[in-house]
């Protein structure tokens, strides 16, 4: 990885944190009731060990508790479209952190690429945090996604980071 790879993953990091401070501060006074939303959508990077792919994003909860996401994200030589199911709850301490709740579940997702590159199929568990705020429709989240790649260029990857930044389009309707 060079040098300038990790100066922007440090950056978009301190970026990342530097905002859910800010939002938690500003949620201090905010009432005890758990933050819920229906749709948001946004950005999304998927930061592993060997490529970087950056694009947009959709959560759709189905319920309180169950969700599909879907990206469609592009790096280099290669589009990756991507669906995810979640099973999502609130952090049992949530008297302190309202505004956080963790999400588990398991996607596929496609990858076409062009050149010399393979097409390939992937399975995605992931486990993650999420941070909403109740005065902006803003929702950040962040997440461990290992990946198991199938077919000629078949391997596993652990080290698989995702972080996004999503903006409410249909909150507070449970």
């Amino acid at each position: 990885m060079d040098v300038s790879c990790l100066e922007l993953r440090r950056s978009f990091w301190l970026l990342s944190l530097v905002t859910v401070v800010s939002m938690h501060a500003q949620n201090l006074e905010a009432d005890d009731e758990p933050i819920v939303y229906q749709t948001a959508a946004g950005a999304y990077a998927d930061l592993d060990q060997t490529t970087h792919w950056y694009g947009a994003q959709i959560k759709q909860f189905l319920s309180l508790d169950h969700a599909v996401n879907a990206q469609i994200l592009f790096g280099e030589k290669m589009m990756v479209i991507g669906v995810d199911y979640t099973f999502n709850g609130l952090i049992p301490v949530h008297m302190l952190y309202k505004n956080l709740s963790w999400y588990a579940g398991l996607g596929g997702q496609v990858a076409f690429a062009k050149g010399d590159l393979k097409n390939a199929f992937a399975l995605r568990p992931m486990v993650g945090l999420e941070f909403k705020t109740k005065k902006q429709p803003i929702v950040f989240h962040a997440e461990l996604k290992p990946q198991w790649t199938f077919g000629e260029t078949g391997h596993f990857e652990l080290a698989n980071f995702g972080v996004g930044l999503k903006y409410v389009l249909n909150r507070d309707i449970w």
